[in-house]
């Protein structure tokens, strides 16, 4: 029984340890990992649009808002100084806070709203058209 026992815990501790050493997770999450299908299927979004992304979720944003804040050339990692209006009260809640902005330097709402995703999408279609008229230019037959 207890050489079992050591042979059992070796095992996890050989599991468990390197993982935290990387600081990755721990070999828990088998189920929750998407198949190659579905992560090709996903849209890509680069790394410089992300924290736009997670700036949306994590303060409520809409599109518009987000795309305003991105014309402003505000930092999306710092937009929490400015979302604390519960605490210093005499800060706008940060919608608020970004249309009035835009409104004072631009003098109106955006005219067409595209989301991150939309803006991803168009980045990465002028890189394909861009990539095929370079391989016409050369001669080169296009693999895909």
């Amino acid at each position: 029984m207890r050489v079992l026992r050591e042979a059992f815990l070796s095992r996890l501790l050989s599991l468990v340890l390197p993982a935290l050493w990387r600081g990755g997770p721990l070999r828990t999450d088998w189920r929750k990992r998407e198949s190659r299908a579905a992560m090709k299927s996903r849209a890509f979004i680069p790394v410089r649009l992300r924290p736009r992304i997670e700036a949306r979720s994590r303060w409520s944003l809409s599109h518009v808002h987000v795309q305003m804040a991105r014309e402003l050339g505000m930092n999306p990692n710092k937009l929490g100084k400015l979302a604390n209006h519960r605490q210093e009260p005499w800060k706008l809640p940060l919608p608020d806070f970004v249309a009035r902005i835009y409104i004072k330097r631009f003098g109106k709402m955006p005219d067409v709203v595209k989301t991150v995703e939309e803006v991803a999408a168009a980045e990465m279609a002028k890189r394909e058209a861009r990539r095929l008229r370079k391989r016409a230019a050369t001669g080169v037959p296009s693999s895909s």
